[in-house]
């Protein structure tokens, strides 16, 4: 009987390392990764790409924290996490310092190459001064946020992506 109790911790711990591998991550990978958008509000430096992904989620934009496009149709922000992952959830922070409500009909699109986009989520109206989408396990390397059907600014304050890198281990 004690080598079924040795077998059976063996098991368990086998399992549990490997639900660990798999493990959606609870710190954002888009932290720090090359972010780009079509354009800058008033050519603000410190409102670019990289501010909607610095890991601040400040919704201030005069603490300069938040990133701005100016007002095009369907404007647009990207990240590439540099590695394909499963991601499983967008949360986005919105300015709440002024004009909350332009953040709206928001399109989250991914792709493992750029350009070769499909939709993940969607939400209708406005965010609010948050929004999380829930994505299935969708495989990526780019992650793109787009206002559709809309002429209008896109600002946000904070762009965070999770999911997992889908390694695990084997038994030989």
């Amino acid at each position: 009987m004690e080598g079924a109790v040795i077998l059976y911790w063996g098991f368990a711990l086998l399992v549990a390392i490997m639900k660990s591998q798999v493990s959606a991550t609870s710190v954002s990978l888009a932290v720090g990764k090359p972010s780009s958008q079509p354009n800058l509000w008033s050519n603000r430096a410190d409102w670019d790409a990289d501010k909607g992904n610095d890991g601040n989620r400040d919704s201030n934009i005069y603490n300069n924290h938040c990133f701005h496009t100016q007002s095009m149709w369907e404007p647009w922000w990207m990240v590439d996490l540099q590695a394909v992952y499963y991601i499983t959830r967008v949360d986005m922070y919105n300015r709440v310092d002024c004009c909350i409500d332009r953040a709206r009909n928001v399109e989250i699109a991914t792709a493992i190459t750029n350009g070769a986009w499909s939709r993940s989520a969607y939400h209708s109206g406005t965010i609010g001064s948050s929004a999380s989408l829930s994505i299935n396990n969708v495989q990526a390397r780019y992650v793109k946020l787009t206002l559709k059907s809309v002429t209008e600014y896109l600002q946000l304050c904070e762009v965070e992506v999770y999911g997992y890198s889908g390694k695990q281990n084997v038994l030989l």
